[in-house]
């Protein structure tokens, strides 16, 4: 007798997949904010600049977890080096994305 398969449950993850939209947008306003970029050196620090940031969106009506926050950042400052690099090449058309310029103030390079 061939076994019954067995149903396998998810987990659901009320985070994953939403997009950010105007969230985004939120995040990087208070990502910019002088309190937030000194808080954003250590990694202990850090989390403190990000519950700042969720506290903010909270504050405005967007609920999203502190490791979403987190992911958000690491994505934005992917988004932010990869035109750099592109940049930097002889040839290639000039790379840019919608916070390139207010990332570019609070990260710098």
């Amino acid at each position: 007798m061939p076994k019954a398969k067995q149903k396998v449950r998810s987990v659901e993850r009320h985070d994953r997949g939403k997009c950010w939209g105007k969230e985004e947008d939120m995040l990087v306003e208070c990502w910019s904010r002088e309190e937030v970029k000194d808080k954003m050196d250590g990694t202990v620090r850090a989390v403190l600049a990000h519950e700042i940031i969720e506290q903010y969106l909270n504050d405005n009506g967007f609920h999203r977890s502190l490791t979403s926050i987190q992911n958000k950042i690491k994505s934005l400052k992917k988004k932010y080096h990869a035109p750099l690099a592109s940049n930097k090449k002889s040839g290639s058309g000039r790379k840019s994305f919608r916070h390139y310029e207010i990332l570019h103030e609070i990260l710098g390079a």
